[in-house]
């Protein structure tokens, strides 16, 4: 209805009521504009922030905008149904939390000059005030800033007395950025307020916060801090999927108000990386699919051999083994002049002599596993045509049969697209002389070629022995420096064979922090240079944390090198191996690893006895007498008062037994008093000349008359006390030695007792 109808209508109106008066009835007029209004609403999410530096708690209300006005907390406005104001949400926030208890006495909750955006009591207690943001923008007053439905209302509370510095927080993203490979990042900013210099007008301007410590946890107890750097990024990286929350648990500034904690999930697909113990990093081909994995393995005419990964671990060859075929087709030839059975073809014999010594070298060929199936499928094409399958006996090199060309766990058929076809092993039935082949149309196309037509095309396959495989990596993986692999995207690698030939022996290693220095001996051939292997397993199957050069290879020397700044050896090892590096698309050779812990270096091993040798052992001299029988003599005593002549002694390293006494050994002035070891069996004449001994005990029961002959001449020697065996044995061999320790015999008179 225009405005000029509706004036009439309503003038009408009013002259009928005029009229109606006077009859005596009553008639109320109500203006269009006069109809009361339902109030507006918005569902909005409501950040509060009421502790200094904790993170905030999060509500979604839906206000009313007559929330202020029906607690008389807002004078009534003639706009105030219209719109939902920020004061609005803070009513409707603080009615959620108290409830009737809120609205039977609003300001023992909420107090302040409301008109001008100050508090002086909220959610219960005493503030210095609260402020609010939009959608974390600054606002102008709460009770005139709209509001509505998606919004985000935030309330923090100042806790700098001064007003001036807390800081408001907040996520930039409203959810982490994350990747299928459970990589997650969050940005956190913060409100930057100026004020101009003459106006004092306030502006805003969002910077990043750097310094801030962000928490992320998984449902799985997984925990992970990080750091925010100069742009207020934090990452982590999880392996596992799952529900996650992130948080800043902390910042560098006294007074904060942090974002609320936020929840995501993750889907995490398997993360990939350059550098894998065994063949880990392969994937099989999908389904009747593409290939999904590349292995450079041997050269021809020049050229590195790109092999598909047909099976990562194959059971069918007679081995575990790593299944490969030819990429291209490498070469034409015949397959036989006469015959299309595989096992005598000409054929076979050039693919497993010509072709194996030249395509792959000595530590190649030695993985390559002999391959072995008896049985198989026969094939029969869409014509109906028959084709057999021909048995593998020990083979290293080969063709497929057709039931392997199409077996659709091997990917899709045909692969070779460089040739007319592909040459398989597999004789028409009920011809001897034609054989399948696949012709490359770019689908299965199984057909057969005669046998000696020179155009016949062929894309070797070769069986890797697992065992033989130490380290999957890409095929360009630089070796040159050690650090943790990075992610992997392509699909081209490349083997390190286990090859025992490069033999390092550590002699010796020192740790002391992170720094290592070990002594080693290298007894290979040919290696370019030492390897650092860090896992957090073992070498056979661990997840490789950290691999590369740590050293040039020599045959002898000292590598000194470092371990990561993060190494835990409660959790992870360390290998040091030697290793020929060969370069990009080229197989490499690891020796067998030594595993970095202390090792002190072993003793140089003593020099050989020699008899006649002289030795000083504890001060005094011994001399060997028989190197082979382990015996000596003591020649010179050590000066003291009281010397022994012991039952044995150590000479360069080996335990001999003193079983003699030379001539003049004890003329040390200092020697009172001798004991005679129990495996002495002669002193010699003169033994005992210019000593000053005068007491010499024995402990020996195998001395004899001509044994001791002439050894007490020239001797102060008084007493020899016999001390052998219990008291019976010793009473024998006093009354024995009274007999041959004689003036007479020994050369000077002694009491024996």
């Amino acid at each position: 209805m225009n405005t000029t109808l509706r004036s009439r209508f309503f003038a009408i109106l009013m002259s009928l009521a005029i009229a109606l008066s006077f009859m005596g009835l009553d008639f109320a007029v109500v203006s269009a504009d006069d109809t009361p209004s339902e109030p507006a609403t918005a569902t909005v999410a409501v950040r509060v922030n009421d502790e200094n530096n904790k993170p905030a708690k999060m509500y979604n209300l839906t206000v009313s905008s007559n929330a202020a006005e029906d607690l008389q907390l807002a004078e009534e406005n003639e706009d105030s149904n219209k719109v939902v104001t920020v004061f609005d949400v803070l009513i409707a926030l603080h009615y959620e939390l108290f409830k009737d208890e809120f609205a039977a006495d609003p300001h023992s909750y909420l107090d302040g000059d409301f008109e001008f955006n100050y508090f002086s009591k909220a959610y219960g207690h005493e503030v210095n005030t609260i402020s609010a943001k939009l959608n974390n923008g600054m606002i102008g007053f709460m009770d005139s800033t709209e509001v509505h439905t998606g919004d985000e209302v935030a309330f923090y509370t100042i806790f700098d007395e001064n007003m001036t510095e807390d800081k408001y927080v907040f996520f930039k993203e409203p959810k982490p950025v994350t990747s299928e490979f459970g990589d997650v990042s969050v940005t956190v900013m913060q409100n930057e307020v100026t004020y101009d210099e003459e106006s004092y007008e306030p502006s805003q301007k969002d910077v990043p916060v750097a310094g801030a410590e962000v928490t992320f946890k998984g449902e799985n107890g997984t925990t992970v801090k990080a750091v925010t750097d100069e742009n207020g990024v934090a990452s982590a990286a999880f392996d596992e999927s799952g529900k996650y929350t992130l948080a800043v648990t902390s910042t560098e500034f006294p007074f904060a108000a942090l974002p609320a904690e936020q929840e995501f999930s993750l889907s995490v697909s398997p993360r990939v990386y350059g550098a894998n113990l065994g063949t880990g990093g392969l994937e099989n081909p999908v389904n009747a699919g593409p290939i999904s994995s590349y292995v450079y393995y041997g050269t021809y005419e020049g050229k590195p051999i790109k092999f598909d990964v047909l099976d990562k671990a194959s059971t069918d060859f007679g081995g575990n083994t790593v299944l490969l075929y030819s990429y291209e087709t490498l070469f034409k030839d015949i397959f036989d002049p006469d015959s299309n059975i595989w096992e005598v073809s000409q054929i076979r014999r050039k693919l497993n002599d010509e072709f194996y010594n030249s395509a792959f070298s000595a530590g190649e060929q030695g993985a390559i596993a002999a391959s072995v199936k008896a049985e198989g499928n026969d094939y029969e094409d869409w014509m109906g045509g028959a084709y057999l399958y021909a048995p593998l006996n020990g083979e290293k090199v080969f063709i497929l049969s057709a039931d392997e060309e199409t077996n659709p766990a091997y990917g899709e058929s045909p692969r070779q697209t460089n040739g007319d076809y592909t040459t398989l092993r597999s004789p028409k039935d009920g011809s001897n002389e034609h054989i399948a082949c696949n012709l490359n149309f770019g689908m299965e196309w199984i057909s057969d070629a005669g046998i000696t037509q020179e155009a016949n095309e062929y894309a070797p396959a070769i069986n890797i022995d697992l065992s033989k495989v130490f380290m999957t990596t890409a095929a360009d993986f630089d070796k040159s420096v050690c650090e943790a692999p990075k992610q992997y995207t392509s699909n081209e690698w490349k083997f390190t064979l286990s090859d025992e030939s490069q033999k390092l022996n550590a002699k010796s290693i020192a740790i002391k922090g992170n720094k290592v220095t070990m002594a080693y001996e290298y007894t290979g051939k040919g290696a370019t240079q030492l390897s650092l292997l860090v896992t957090d397993g073992d070498y056979t199957n661990g997840k490789v944390l950290c691999y590369g050069k740590v050293a040039d290879a020599k045959k002898s020397g000292t590598a000194t090198f470092e371990l990561p700044a993060d190494f835990d050896k409660s959790s992870m090892k360390a290998y040091v191996f030697a290793e020929v590096v060969n370069g990009a698309n080229a197989t490499d050779f690891a020796g067998t690893p030594v595993e970095v812990k202390e090792k002190k270096a072993s003793p140089a091993p003593a020099p050989a006895l020699k008899n006649g040798q002289k030795a000083k052992v504890s001060g005094s001299e011994f001399q060997v007498i028989n190197a082979k029988a382990k015996t000596a003599r003591m020649i010179k005593a050590k000066n003291a008062k009281s010397v022994s002549v012991p039952a044995t002694v150590k000479v360069n390293g080996q335990t001999l037994k003193v079983t003699k006494i030379g001539a003049k050994a004890f003329t040390a002035k200092k020697i009172k008093s001798v004991t005679v070891s129990a495996n002495v069996t002669k002193i010699a004449k003169n033994a005992f000349k210019g000593s000053k001994a005068t007491k010499v005990t024995v402990k020996s029961k195998k001395l004899k008359k001509a044994s001791v002959k002439g050894s007490l001449k020239g001797s102060k020697v008084k007493t020899v006390k016999v001390k052998v065996g219990n008291k019976k044995a010793n009473k024998t061999y006093v009354k024995k030695y009274k007999k041959i320790f004689t003036k007479k015999n020994a050369g000077k008179k002694v009491t024996v007792k």
